[in-house]
């Protein structure tokens, strides 16, 4: 798909949002850990809607700055997250994220290693780990950039239906939860909601998120705009962080 088709589907969801669960991109088991059971979220609206006007402007300043190559190279990682992150280009990005900031890479098996990692990193769509970096690298600075202005406290209120099969997530106040390198979490409790109650045990957790902490969102990446789940990708620079369970 190319940008100016991008830009028009953005115009025809009028500026909605996107997230995912086991389900939604969570195909596998991307995100956060309850326990060692894998979960996922949605997002519906976003805080601060850009117009399409915006959306052009944004993604041309981050497409000048990278280059269409790897532009193009941003679009297609991005959607293969969204499809699976037991995907070679989804493996790819976390293992960046792990390498540059920390955390575990998460796959359909668990744990995955370094050598993984690397392994997705050679199988993927992308050229090598330094133009992979390049288009990491992009893409949380863009996001740096329009967050900073919609969110001037400096956090975002995110959201995450987790299934909880292992029941060690109570039903009412707080829990610790471990951060993957990269995780999917919502700004829409509802959304979270939905992908809880695909499980009996299922449980909505929710936290604030430091800015410094998301790598992109569906306020800032025209892929994760599509679904209209309002994503949230949260990078978990080997944290745990404290979270409270939403009744």
């Amino acid at each position: 798909m190319q940008f100016d088709e991008l830009v028009k589907a953005m115009q025809i969801l009028g500026g909605m949002a996107e997230e995912h669960l086991q389900g939604q991109h969570d195909q596998s088991t991307h995100g956060q850990r309850d326990g060692g059971d894998g979960g996922g979220t949605g997002l519906k609206l976003t805080k601060t809607r850009l117009n399409s006007e915006e959306i052009t402007i944004a993604h041309e300043k981050i497409k000048g700055k990278i280059g269409e190559k790897a532009y193009q190279d941003l679009i297609v990682t991005t959607n293969w997250w969204l499809i699976s992150s037991d995907s070679a280009d989804a493996i790819a990005l976390e293992y960046i994220a792990s390498d540059k900031y920390g955390g575990e890479i998460h796959g359909e098996k668990g744990v995955l290693s370094r050598k993984d990692g690397e392994r997705a990193l050679r199988d993927s769509s992308l050229i090598n780990k330094t133009q992979t970096e390049k288009v990491f690298d992009a893409q949380y600075e863009h996001t740096q950039d329009v967050l900073k202005t919609q969110y001037p406290d400096g956090y975002v209120e995110v959201y995450r239906g987790v299934r909880n099969r292992k029941g060690t997530i109570p039903e009412s106040g707080s829990v610790n939860v471990s951060m993957d390198a990269l995780s999917s979490w919502t700004t829409s409790p509802d959304v979270a909601r939905e992908f809880a109650q695909e499980s009996n045990t299922g449980r909505v957790i929710k936290t604030r998120v430091p800015i410094e902490d998301i790598w992109a969102s569906h306020n800032t990446n025209p892929k994760i705009n599509q679904r209209g789940e309002s994503e949230v990708v949260v990078m978990g620079r080997g944290k745990k962080t404290k979270a409270e369970v939403v009744p």
